[in-house]
């Protein structure tokens, strides 16, 4: 039996791959091979539990990664945050859905960011990833 993190970690050597920034289209990344064999697996048990798990597992990991960091530079994760939403509006290569996720894993809901609203942004990025992964442009 597969360990709970281990296709998670998959994802993360993957995704760390230089094949995966080489790739033309998206199929001939590593890291979409990771999801579109998750995606395949679910069709055929019929179900959406490995995506969920790459989902959950990866926004996990993304957050953990966040908190660490922060503590090795002495800071607070609310400060990295401040960091990457600064380097996502100079560069653009991280989601604003994707802050809003970490936002929500490290610092909780907010009165702004209700709970099902939370929920529901997961879903969405869930959703899209999937459709990502998917296309070849």
């Amino acid at each position: 039996m597969t360990s709970l993190h281990e296709p998670v970690m998959e994802l993360v050597r993957a995704t760390l791959d230089p094949a995966t920034e080489q790739a033309r289209s998206r199929i001939d990344s590593p890291a979409c091979q990771v999801v579109v064999r998750a995606a395949e697996a679910d069709i055929k048990a019929g179900g959406a539990d490995n995506l969920h798990q790459l989902a959950v597992g990866a926004g996990v990991a993304a957050a953990g990664l966040t908190a660490w960091l922060a503590q090795e530079r002495d800071l607070e994760p609310t400060d990295i945050l401040t960091e990457l939403e600064q380097a996502q509006a100079a560069h653009g290569r991280l989601s604003a859905p994707v802050l809003e996720m970490l936002k929500s894993l490290l610092t909780g809901p907010s009165p702004t960011r209700p709970t099902a609203q939370v929920c529901e942004l997961r879903k969405r990025l869930s959703g899209r990833a999937i459709r990502d992964f998917g296309r070849t442009d």
